[in-house]
């Protein structure tokens, strides 16, 4: 394009400036829209099926009647480990209440029942107050329960129990479950363990086996194949039947690896993804409409070009470059809002995002998972990450070599791949090097978990030292939330950030 036809381009764009200006505003606006509904739905699908196997889901659930008092529970899951694939199994209830808060009574509440000495290594939750079990009198709230009750930690519940008591719960920790819905629910969720149920007027016996189902015998990773689950649960059902003498009511598969409200979340999206592209469409006819006015209003200056030897190709190169100009300048104005304003709406519907575990250097504590792709990461990687193979559930063209995005406390980074890892019991976060994340965040020398090798080995002992380590961390003014033993944090899978502490 010579010098002259750049001038001609911009003079007639300062001549119609006003309508110019509205064109621009026009695509800008239809793009800005089409990119936040095409983000957030990107981002959601990323990080809501990572989020939700991180909870390592039941592959099935099994009704039975009548329940099982927490004595009998090892006797159930001998059964159904017994069956060849089941990776893991336990007894757990959910049941139904109604709060009792300012002569109101209908508020639900959703009490998901576990026993005291439950593992929590099948459809777990995170943790973020208190500890498991909580006391007879005691209760765990999901964290979105406590903002929609206005609650805190401390207070006092009235619930009406199942003999149409009051009964009165205290709120002894927060937590986060990545299995319920994405925005939250009506009334509240909550978690007790089964010595909770006499207080609220009935008897400590669970109704659910929950178990997890490998391909084959003697694998760790739970199943992708619902045929596979539901064959195995099935079986699992008959030798209930005939070894425990329990009646089964029910066998209930979800489609593995898919959060339960998946679909809904994407029909979701999906709509207003169509309405973002409707609004694009309908701004590129009106750009058009305008254009042809404005083409209309230069038919003499065309006809003077054509008279002087302007061919037709230069004029349509002319009025092309002019759209493409219009065009740039809206498509700059639109990508920092479109993608501002997607992750906005990805973080409202998220309940969480990814887990991220910073891995320390020649840290002894943390054996690296198997690596199926690339390597394992090095203490000078600055900017790598190794990835848990179920990210292939959402990003399936992921391979070692590429580079993707990840928002830290909504700072957008950028890492680029050099592994794949295996999941074992649980889900495997997506790892980087503790310089890694110090560089991405800008704090060093920060960890929000210890790591401490006993001397004796059994559970008890433990949770002993555990608990003498969160007082002596407290005498030191550091806040601490619980502690857990080692094979109840493996199964959980759910740190943020590691770093073994001297």
């Amino acid at each position: 394009m010579t010098k002259l036809l750049f001038i001609k381009i911009l003079r007639d764009l300062e001549t119609t400036w006003g309508r110019t200006v509205m064109m621009v505003v026009a695509i800008s606006l239809s793009l800005i829209a089409f990119s936040t509904m095409l983000y957030a739905r990107t981002l959601v699908q990323s990080n809501m099926t990572s989020g939700y196997v991180s909870t390592n889901p039941a592959s099935a659930r099994i009704t039975i009647n009548p329940g099982v008092t927490p004595d009998q529970i090892e006797a159930l899951r001998a059964v159904a480990q017994a069956e060849p694939g089941v990776i893991d199994a336990t007894m757990r209830a959910v049941l139904s209440l109604k709060i009792q808060k300012d002569g109101d009574d209908s508020t639900p509440l959703q009490l998901f029942v576990a026993a005291p000495d439950d593992p929590m290594r099948v459809a777990t939750f995170k943790i973020e107050q208190g500890s498991w079990p909580p006391p007879a009198d005691g209760i765990l709230l999901e964290r979105s329960a406590l903002r929609s009750l206005n609650l805190k930690v401390g207070d006092n519940i009235t619930v009406i129990g199942f003999d149409g008591k009051p009964a009165q719960l205290k709120v002894t920790g927060a937590v986060h479950d990545q299995s319920l819905a994405l925005a939250g629910q009506e009334g509240g969720v909550g978690y007790i363990s089964a010595n909770s149920l006499p207080l609220l007027g009935k008897p400590p016996v669970l109704n659910q086996l929950a178990i997890t189902v490998a391909d084959q015998a003697g694998q760790t990773e739970p199943s992708h194949n619902r045929d596979t689950v539901v064959r195995t649960a099935l079986n699992v059902a008959d030798q209930l039947k005939e070894q425990a003498g329990v009646s089964v009511e029910q066998v209930a598969v979800p489609q593995p690896y898919e959060h339960p409200h998946q679909q809904i979340t994407n029909t979701i999206l999906t709509a207003l993804l169509a309405f973002g592209a409707l609004s694009l469409l309908l701004s590129a006819i009106l750009i058009a409409t305008m254009f042809n006015g404005m083409l209309t209003q230069q038919i003499p200056q065309i006809g003077m070009m054509k008279a002087i030897g302007a061919r037709s190709s230069r004029i349509l190169q002319l009025y092309l470059m002019m759209v493409l100009m219009v065009s740039a300048m809206a498509t700059a104005l639109a990508l920092l809002p479109g993608v501002a304003l997607g992750r906005a709406l990805a973080q409202m519907l998220l309940s969480d995002t990814m887990s991220l575990t910073a891995i320390p250097p020649a840290s002894s504590m943390l054996i690296p998972p198997p690596i199926l792709e690339g390597r394992w990461l090095r203490a000078d990687d600055t900017n790598a990450i190794v990835l848990p193979q179920t990210i292939r559930k959402t990003l399936p063209d992921i391979r070692v070599g590429n580079t993707i995005q990840l928002s830290i406390e909504n700072c957008l980074t950028t890492w680029r791949v050099v592994g794949i890892a295996k999941e074992l019991a649980g889900a495997t976060s997506p790892c980087v090097s503790q310089a890694g994340f110090e560089k991405a965040t800008g704090r060093p020398g920060q960890a929000n978990l210890v790591r401490i090798v006993t001397d004796r080995h059994d559970k008890e002992a433990r949770v002993t030292v555990g608990q003498a380590a969160i007082q002596a961390l407290t005498k030191a003014s550091i806040k601490t939330q619980n502690a857990r033993p080692i094979d109840t944090l493996l199964g959980l899978r759910r740190v943020t950030r590691t770093c073994s502490l001297s």
